[in-house]
């Protein structure tokens, strides 16, 4: 799957990622679409206070389009 990755100050490419695969229990989101936020161009600018301090930045708040893949054969969901 592609991701974009910051690379360095105002420095981002597109790159081929491991697609996920979710454990059992967990559905996995096909995502169509994702917004960009304030905190991603500080992320991009490196003008974020904590960046390169260890603090884990999430990306779980983003609001995203997408839709759920089908489950794995194995799911119980």
């Amino acid at each position: 799957m592609r991701a974009l990755v910051v690379t360095a100050p105002r420095r981002a490419e597109v790159v081929e990622v491991p697609a996920p695969f979710p454990a059992p229990g967990q559905l996995l989101v096909d995502v169509e679409r994702v917004g960009i936020c304030g905190t991603d161009v500080e992320l991009y600018t490196a003008e974020m206070a904590y960046v390169g301090q260890g603090s884990p930045i999430s990306p779980a708040a983003r609001p995203r389009v997408g839709w759920t893949a089908p489950a794995s054969p194995t799911s119980t969901t």
